[in-house]
């Protein structure tokens, strides 16, 4: 990713070997997706961190973390929706068609998985996909 995105500083935070059962095409274009987000919504320069660990529960989080503008309160529940673009007076001249997030939630979904964010208006998101480990 660190060749496809030379704007920001990406940092794999990958400590542990874990196994999912997901198909990897697919699992690869959700995270490929939201660290192109992060790139996207974020200062050039600043850092984007992403990886994954074990939980209490037996499931893998994959997060993608940003120090970018972050996401509204009142946005967080809609932006998994098909064409719904948060803080549409802030993105300005950012390209985008809001089916990102949605088929992210779809992919993981059908996985039997989870998606949540987690933000601050003030700057800085982190996705978290909850996938059950193989």
């Amino acid at each position: 990713m660190q060749f496809q995105i030379n704007s920001h500083q990406i940092v794999a935070d990958l400590t542990q070997s874990l196994s999912i059962a997901a198909d990897p095409n697919k699992i690869s274009q959700v995270v490929q997706n939201l660290v192109e987000n992060a790139a996207k919504y974020s200062p050039i320069g600043t850092q984007i961190t992403f990886g994954y660990l074990p939980t209490a529960n037996q499931d893998v989080e994959i997060f993608v973390s940003d120090q970018g503008m972050g996401i509204a309160e009142e946005d967080r529940d809609q932006i998994f929706e098909r064409f719904y673009r948060a803080g549409k007076d802030k993105v300005g001249t950012i390209s985008g068609f809001g089916i990102g997030l949605y088929l992210c939630r779809e992919i993981v979904e059908l996985h039997n998985g989870h998606i949540t964010v987690e933000s601050n208006s003030a700057g800085g998101t982190t996705f978290k996909v909850r996938l059950p480990a193989q």
